[in-house]
């Protein structure tokens, strides 16, 4: 019982880092498009 709670912590934890990666390519990208339409 106790291995189960284990794996889900960690399957949420790998869940949230690429959640918060893909955010942050789509902030990275958003900035890209913001600088080339301020040039």
């Amino acid at each position: 019982m106790k291995h189960r709670i284990y794996e889900q912590k960690i399957f949420m934890l790998c869940h949230s880092n690429i959640s918060t990666k893909f955010h942050n390519i789509r902030k990275w990208k958003s900035r890209i498009y913001g600088e080339s339409i301020k040039l």
